[in-house]
Parts: structure tokens; sequence; C-alpha cells
């Protein structure tokens, strides 16, 4: 059974994300923040 897609959008402890991934199929955002369209 494959694992659920995820994207992390936002800064989490490094053991939460541990856990994301090992049940999740994770995308990690690497900037402190993501691009909005028009920037408010």
């Amino acid at each position: 059974m494959s694992k659920p897609k995820v994207f992390v959008t936002r800064a989490i402890p490094e053991k939460g994300l541990a856990i994301v991934r090992e049940f999740c199929d994770a995308d990690i955002w690497p900037e402190e923040l993501f691009a909005r369209f028009p920037p408010f």
C-alpha cells in the first residue's frame, strides 16, 4: 500500500517531521514562507 502524499509548508520540529516522513510521502518546503500571489 502506498503512503499518502503530504506537503509541509511550515516549519515544524524535526521530531514531528520524522513522524510525517515515516507514515507519509512528504514534500518539505525549504523556505520560511511560500509565495502568495498577489502579495498582501
